[in-house]
């Protein structure tokens, strides 16, 4: 009977990590933290230096009243002129998106979404508009959000979770991709004088280093250019991973 129960047990969580449909409460307990980063960014060639880029972003987390929290992503070129500014809205309760948008100056998207319906526009630079309307299977998670709310659960490195995203640019919020969080390692980075230790984790092509104690992301890399390249966002005063 225990063998059976047990089987039983582990099928419902394959099955829920499966299928987006069947996993609504992925994030019950993650929460965000709340407050205002200013992020630097870098590049790297290969094993070569890391060089400070001529860009920077400035990062808000606000919650929303008691339901949801607001990420506001700013950009700012090498003269401080505002370029771009993505806003993703979050409900609070599994951090599933509700609103994602994104505003510069080739191009801008902007998407309205339920745990059942999406629609909203795209329009990319130098392509013809694209609007879309229809239903989902499931709720749709946001990279960073779900990054920082899956670190706020304090898992053990080498635990996973699968999670339904969608490309705004890409294939738009109808086709579900999904996206594998993983704990690859523990680090410590230093914030200034300071010594944090860092859970990293694992999205895609992209590893970010998240504040163990808090689900505070401190720095994000990915690559560019067929991976001879990577990219890096540091909070201001963090010292990036070598």
């Amino acid at each position: 009977m225990l063998m059976s129960t047990c089987a039983k047990n582990f099928t419902a969580l394959v099955l829920a990590c499966a299928s987006p449909a069947l996993a609504q409460n992925r994030f019950a307990g993650a929460k965000l933290v709340e407050g205002i980063d200013t992020l630097d960014t870098y590049t790297r060639e290969g094993t070569g230096p890391i060089a400070r880029g001529r860009e920077w972003i400035v990062r808000t987390v606000v919650r929303e009243g008691p339901d949801a929290w607001v990420i506001l992503t700013q950009w700012y070129d090498s003269t401080n002129a505002a370029t771009a500014l993505g806003t993703v809205r979050v409900r609070s309760a599994d951090l599933s998106v509700r609103f994602d948008g994104v505003r510069d100056r080739r191009d801008s998207a902007a998407v309205l979404l339920t745990d059942a319906w999406a629609s909203g526009w795209v329009v990319p630079a130098g392509e013809t508009p694209r609007l879309f309307s229809g239903a989902l299977d499931g709720p749709r998670y946001a990279g960073d959000a779900a990054v920082e709310g899956f670190a706020s659960m304090s898992p053990p490195v080498g635990a996973t979770l699968v999670v339904p995203t969608f490309a705004l640019y890409g294939a738009g919020p109808l086709v579900t991709r999904a996206d594998t969080l993983r704990v690859t390692d523990q680090a410590v980075l230093q914030d200034g004088p300071r010594a944090v230790r860092c859970l990293v984790i694992s999205r895609g092509s992209t590893t970010a280093w998240v504040e163990a104690a808090t689900g505070h992301m401190l720095v994000q890399r990915g690559s560019f250019g067929g991976g001879r390249f990577n990219w890096y966002h540091a909070r201001r005063g963090v010292t990036p991973p070598q």
